[in-house]
């Protein structure tokens, strides 16, 4: 698995294990000192739907400085032109659902597919396409319709080998430096979190679910499961899962059978 840091990580240590650097390009970057500090590492420069001023030549000599090791994340689909114009790798920011999506994607050459549900859980399928996945581990919903993520697309740092064989990089989603340096010592070193899982799970909502009492059966069957719990309600395995890792739910369930 290949892991992505955003270029401010003060964990400098942390920024030369991981395997790409993320630039928001909305921020002040000297490229110079990042590829003489990062000479082997791959740039992935961000780039938001608000921004329309962008200097697509530097961005073509920064690539050029880095030897072909920049990708361009797009937000707005009419920046393929120029990204192919100057002969840059990108991606498209926001995940897709549909296959419909992704065949059109490759079509456009991306270099990376990020997925949303249902294709996340039909990552066999996915893989088929040719296209590396790149996914944010520790986010679970893409829009604010959906109440709760139990039934969304998060990685436990449990999970992550488990998923080696179909998605090629991974990176956090945190409002802070410290936060995202964290998140990578858990999902990297130690490969486990003891504690509740929304407090690295930010979006879940689903409060005192403690993820030392989750299986990793769960993964097993999340990985191609075609998010059946949304289709026809026939698997409830998340749900079955949270409640009996939800301490709250056991006393108040061991409270009504203590009453018979």
């Amino acid at each position: 698995m290949k892991y992505g840091l955003r270029f401010d990580q003060k964990n400098k240590g942390y920024l030369n294990e991981c395997d790409e650097i993320i630039i928001p390009y909305n921020r002040k970057f000297d490229e110079l000192r990042l590829i003489a500090d990062y000479p082997y590492k791959q740039f992935v420069i961000e780039i938001p739907y608000f921004v329309d001023d962008v200097d697509w030549k530097r961005l073509d000599n920064f690539n050029k400085m880095c030897q072909n090791r920049l990708v361009v994340e797009i937000s707005d689909i009419d920046d393929v032109s120029l990204c192919k114009q100057y002969g840059l790798k990108f991606f498209y920011g926001f995940p897709s659902s549909t296959f419909e999506e992704l065949n059109a994607l490759k079509a456009l050459g991306v270099s990376y597919f990020k997925v949303a549900a249902p294709l996340f859980f039909q990552l066999p399928e996915v893989k088929k396409l040719g296209v590396p996945i790149r996914m944010t581990a520790n986010k679970s919903r893409w829009n604010d319709i959906i109440p709760t993520g139990m039934f969304g697309t998060w990685i436990r740092p449990e999970d992550v080998n488990l998923y080696e064989d179909y998605i090629d990089t991974i990176d956090f989603f945190s409002s802070t430096p410290e936060q995202e340096s964290a998140l990578y010592r858990i999902y990297v070193h130690e490969k486990e979190w003891p504690g509740l899982l929304n407090q690295i799970i930010f979006d879940i909502n689903c409060p005192g679910v403690n993820n030392r009492f989750l299986n990793s059966e769960i993964t097993e069957r999340r990985i191609n499961c075609g998010q059946s719990c949304q289709k026809n309600g026939n698997c409830q395995l998340c749900r079955r899962s949270f409640h009996l890792a939800n301490r709250e739910f056991l006393k108040q369930y061991t409270s009504e059978i203590d009453k018979f």
